[in-house]
């Protein structure tokens, strides 16, 4: 019925399956010895939730097709709950339902489940609500890997990149490549429209429809803002100056000053400039890892990591409004493998301020200088 709870909704579905094997068993009783019909087959366990996957996000991290076994629990305030068990997640190209492993009978499912993969180098676990209405509310994610040490998958990276801004729910601009342009700004020996071109173009994912895409004259995306004479502190921010009323993305700035002046600038004035667009991808948050341009400290790369391109892009194609604090890692990382500088740090006060994703104070051209020279690649 409309409007029914799922957990009455299934029961009901299986009283009704319950009555059809009852129904067959006395028929096959009535039968002579010389009844030939067979047996009616038992009918099948009800489906749980279908759905679809999004195109690209089949292609950036496509699942593995078949029959899958996960088991589930009550979590948060049905933990206590009785019961618990098996379901089966069947993906079919783009299509995934879940389906009780065994007809559960008048097992009511509790309000909030914990979904463990019985391969969770394949799944990420997560949890999910019965009568979840939200977008993907019962999606199962596929672990993609990760070529960084200090997170355990791709889908951790994304997970800490948007955290400090977005809570982890995702959220788009409202175009699929984000235009990104300046007018004339010009810096000492520094132009800074080139640099930003240049930094644009680094931001491209083989495969994959752009993430930015030059565009001088759009009143949407990205614009530089440049403040001849002005030295700013930080040498370069991203602010959010639009939304539109069901809060996707309309514009941005990124705020430059004259930091970068010199001739010996121009690099490192691309660097940032590379960094701020990680952040108008809304990647707003910073990486452990001293090899991406989003590194806590600033970057002492020239282009984003592999690992930066496929984060920007699985944002972009997971279902807005997915929160994806729902999802787990199901693994722990390995200290043992790790290639950056210490071991992967917790930082719980990584929050910036709500509109700004910044370069840390003294990140200008002699801090770069500095930091280039004492961690050479």
């Amino acid at each position: 019925m409309p409007g029914e709870p799922l957990i009455r909704r299934i029961t009901r579905l299986d009283a009704a399956a319950a009555a059809v094997s009852t129904v067959a068993i006395l028929a096959v009783a009535g039968c002579r010895g010389d009844c030939s019909s067979p047996a009616a087959p038992p009918a099948p366990a009800p489906r749980l939730a279908a759905g679809r996957y999004p195109a690209e996000l089949l292609r950036l991290a496509p699942p593995p097709a078949g029959e899958h076994r996960w088991t589930w629990r009550g979590a948060g305030p049905d933990q206590a709950a009785p019961g618990g068990g098996g379901i089966l997640l069947t993906v079919d190209g783009r299509s995934w339902n879940w389906r009780p492993a065994t007809t559960p009978g008048d097992t009511c499912l509790p309000g909030t489940m914990l979904l463990r993969p019985e391969a969770p180098d394949q799944w990420h676990e997560f949890l999910v609500a019965t009568d979840s209405t939200l977008p993907g509310g019962w999606m199962p994610l596929p672990r993609v890997a990760a070529a960084s040490a200090h997170y355990a998958d791709l889908l951790h990276l994304v997970q800490e990149l948007t955290r400090p801004r977005f809570d982890g729910v995702v959220t788009h601009w409202s175009l699929e490549s984000v235009p990104v342009g300046c007018g004339p700004a010009v810096s000492g020996a520094v132009d800074l429209a080139v640099c930003l071109r240049e930094a644009v173009a680094t931001w491209r994912l083989a495969g994959e429809p752009p993430l930015l895409a030059w565009d001088g004259e759009s009143a949407l995306g990205a614009r530089l803002i440049h403040y001849p004479g002005v030295v700013l502190h930080p040498p370069m921010s991203v602010q959010m100056v639009r939304r539109d009323k069901a809060g996707r993305v309309l514009r941005v700035h990124i705020r430059c000053g004259d930091t970068y002046d010199g001739p010996q600038d121009v690099r490192y004035a691309r660097r940032a400039l590379v960094h701020e667009l990680g952040h108008v991808l809304l990647l707003w948050g910073h990486s452990e890892d001293r090899t991406h341009v989003l590194w806590r400290n600033g970057p002492i790369v020239d282009r984003p990591a592999d690992d930066e391109l496929r984060a920007a892009a699985l944002w972009r194609a997971l279902p807005e409004g997915l929160d994806l604090k729902r999802y787990g890692r199901s693994t722990e990382l390995q200290p043992q493998r790790q290639q950056g500088e210490g071991p992967p740090v917790q930082q719980p006060g990584l929050d910036q301020d709500a509109a700004v994703g910044e370069l840390l104070p003294g990140a200008g051209r002699r801090a770069d200088r500095d930091r280039a020279a004492a961690h050479r690649l």
